[in-house]
């Protein structure tokens, strides 16, 4: 009999150890449940104060025509169009080639689409060589749909490169006059002659000849007029007699 009282004492415990567990789980599906009805209750109750402010916002909105006519204006969209004509007026509608007739459909769409922002920007250029009717054209077919902004630009073509060096020649001769490419004239006009040369060329330099009668003050008077005008590149010879 002390046996079976031994036998059965595990047996117990099992149970008990296995009612626990139910009771525990069935307490984690009751606090779970409760969890997941309060945060339904929670986003529910934040809905509907987002409905209700939404809900005030319009009617405050559609009740005062000026707030009505800014939030029309906030949500259009204000947009910019490229229009491009080559040299031989052909337009082209945000780098993509175009003729007219979906041009115009273009632009009645981006007017469509501009709202009460005022209607789209169209910034026109056109090559510098492209005939003026054309512009004139592309112009009147804007204001035809309804697009008064308006910009126009030229596209200047490329900048040719600057000439390489050019070396001028001056001299001095044995009465102090200078001679500029073979041009009399006073050092005032020498230096303004070698400033207005100097946005022509990449560089300047300047091959001085100096009579040999020549004093050494004329002759530094002449390289330091030459070196104000940024020129240093200055070779000095003494004429032939």
């Amino acid at each position: 009999m002390g046996r079976d009282q031994r036998e059965s004492s595990p047996a117990g415990v099992l149970i008990v150890i296995v009612g626990l567990a139910v009771v525990g789980i069935l307490g984690l599906v009751v606090v779970g449940g409760v969890l997941a009805f309060w945060t339904r209750n929670a986003q529910y109750e934040r809905a509907v104060v987002a409905e209700q402010s939404a809900v005030s916002r319009a009617q405050a909105t559609m009740e005062d025509p000026e707030i009505l006519f800014d939030e029309m204006l906030r949500t259009s969209a204000n947009t910019a169009l490229r229009i491009y004509l080559d040299i031989n007026g052909k337009p082209r509608l945000d780098d993509a080639l175009v003729d007219t007739a979906q041009l115009k459909v273009q632009l009645a769409r981006a007017l469509w689409d501009g709202g009460m922002g005022g209607g789209p920007t169209v910034r026109l250029s056109a090559d510098p060589k492209c005939p003026l009717e054309h512009v004139v054209d592309i112009v009147n077919l804007c204001r035809d749909a309804g697009i008064e902004d308006i910009e126009v630009d030229a596209v200047l073509p490329p900048i040719a490169p600057l000439p390489p060096t050019m070396n001028f020649k001056v001299s001095i001769n044995a009465d102090g006059t200078f001679h500029f490419q073979e041009a009399s004239l006073s050092l005032i006009d020498l230096e303004a002659k070698l400033r207005a040369a100097a946005g022509n060329y990449q560089s300047l330099a300047v091959s001085l000849t100096a009579h040999s009668e020549c004093s050494v003050r004329q002759i530094a008077d002449a390289m330091q007029v030459i070196r104000k005008t940024g020129i240093n590149d200055i070779v000095l010879k003494v004429a032939d007699q």
